[in-house]
């Protein structure tokens, strides 16, 4: 799947503009200028139509019982117990590819069932909530009878790992409505990782790009966890052959009485590295 956009916006010529502007002429744009400007007048009107057409939701905010960051050489534990699926906003770390904001936790909700999370150390917690819509009320609804978050937060010791994985790639060509092509990074062995993607050019070895990302569980893929990091065409043309690097990084507690740093159990892996 390609990232796309189904408005449509006049096609515009790189070089002089025909068009006037106030009193004066308009002259040569530089079309990497154009480029963002299109991208970002594409972003600003998605924006308007989301602002005005957004219904209205619910959301409760959990008390949080403990630290809501870890001094050096821990790491935050979390034990959370909700009525549906949580979402952890933190700062001084990657966020998701759905919410730059949100670091996700890789153990699956599962029912009302207490489940522990870590966070990447350098996590500070905004605020953990449970959200929902109104069935399409743009003047909100109380949250469903019943609905809840308790999160109790502690310092524990932890272990970190790294791994990587790299290929050779040449984008594919695609058609004028898609602005962009994604980097699926599957990963698992961790209750907490993070990937960071290093795209160079395959002949010269030139830096292109890089993107760091944390990492989000599925329904029903057990433990594996996918990272999806965005590469617009005018950063990466299309048909331009690259070096692509993966790098995984995870965290997680260590045993009763061990200390920070402890050795990790060598169980993060990189399962798959792919264009999708």
């Amino acid at each position: 799947m390609r990232f796309h956009h189904t408005l449509d916006f006049p096609r515009v010529a790189c070089g002089r503009a025909s068009a006037d502007i106030g009193s004066g002429k308009l002259g040569w744009v530089n079309p990497r200028v154009r480029t963002w400007a299109s991208r970002a007048a594409l972003i600003l009107a998605a924006l308007a139509v989301l602002a005005t057409s957004k219904p209205e939701g619910w959301s409760v905010e959990a008390t949080i019982v403990g630290p809501r960051k870890a001094r050096a050489g821990s790491a935050l534990r979390l034990e959370i117990e909700s009525s549906k699926d949580v979402e952890i906003l933190t700062t001084g770390t990657p966020g998701s590819y759905q919410d730059k904001r949100v670091t996700p936790c890789l153990v699956p909700w599962i029912g009302v069932t207490k489940r522990i999370c870590v966070l990447p150390p350098a996590a500070t917690i905004d605020k953990i909530v449970i959200t929902g819509d109104c069935g399409g009320s743009r003047s909100g609804c109380p949250p469903p009878k019943g609905s809840f978050v308790n999160v109790t937060s502690s310092e524990v010791p932890y272990w970190t790992d790294t791994v990587t994985s790299t290929m050779s790639a040449t984008l594919p060509s695609h058609g004028p409505k898609f602005i962009a092509s994604f980097f699926v990074v599957e990963v698992d062995g961790a209750p907490a990782a993070t990937v960071k993607l290093v795209v160079s050019d395959a002949a010269s070895g030139a830096h292109i790009y890089t993107e760091e990302q944390a990492c989000s569980i599925h329904a029903g893929s057990g433990t594996l966890a996918t990272c999806r990091l965005i590469v617009y065409d005018d950063l990466v043309k299309p048909s331009r052959a690259v070096k692509v690097v993966a790098e995984a990084t995870g965290w997680g507690e260590c045993a009763t009485g061990a200390t920070s740093p402890c050795a990790p159990p060598k169980t993060l892996g990189i399962r798959s590295l792919r264009i999708d």
